[in-house]
């Protein structure tokens, strides 16, 4: 119990300090999702799109992850920032939501949709909350908000998250997820879990 309390008392107060830092935000529009981005620190915030049955196909091949276009090529990270690194290119938009068509699949393969990512959570629980969340759109059409809390320290030139979030509606309603940026200590998405309405408050 005084874990999980001393969790949630740290990440209410990053969410207090993080709200004064973000000083150059664009919103990057490209076909199936948009990109809330700080071209100061050089990632997303948040990425927003919805999911539906139609999009749920892998026929087409992932592609190299490169800059968007949409932006400066100086504004956003690089193969460099990643280069030796012990972190994933992390997607907030997940590559496999897109490659139901060509074009929306390169789209999710930019700088601007990923931030360093602890490569055992990445292709461990991370990618089980994708794979459910692709589960759910075979019933229901599903908005989704994925996003960062940026820590101080550094990979390259890019700040690493401390924590990754993701919020889903549904159905009528909110669900949230909120992951520590570290090997994961459970394999249950659902020990995950956090009040939607803690999330909401990061995209209003």
């Amino acid at each position: 119990m005084k874990k999980a309390l001393l969790f949630w008392f740290s990440f209410l107060l990053i969410l207090l300090v993080q709200s004064f830092t973000y000083s150059q935000v664009v919103t990057i529009k490209h076909t199936a999702y948009e990109i809330r981005f700080d071209t100061q620190i050089k990632e997303p915030i948040y990425t927003h799109y919805v999911l539906t049955k139609q999009m749920l196909s892998s026929g087409n091949a992932r592609t190299l992850f490169h800059c968007d276009k949409a932006i400066s090529c100086d504004q956003q990270g690089n193969e460099s920032d990643y280069k030796g690194s012990i972190y994933d290119r992390g997607h907030l938009s997940p590559d496999d939501d897109f490659r139901a068509n060509p074009a929306t699949e390169v789209e999710a393969m930019v700088y601007t949709n990923c931030a360093p990512q602890n490569k055992y959570f990445n292709r461990g629980t991370w990618k089980a909350l994708e794979i459910y969340t692709r589960n759910l759109a075979n019933h229901f059409d599903i908005e989704i908000w994925t996003g960062c809390i940026y820590g101080k320290e550094k990979q390259g030139s890019l700040l690493i998250p401390t924590y990754y979030w993701k919020l889903l509606k549904y159905d009528g309603k909110y669900v949230g997820f909120i992951f520590p940026n570290i090997t994961p200590t459970s394999k249950q998405i659902t020990d995950y879990k956090t009040d939607a309405n803690n999330l909401l408050k990061l995209i209003n």
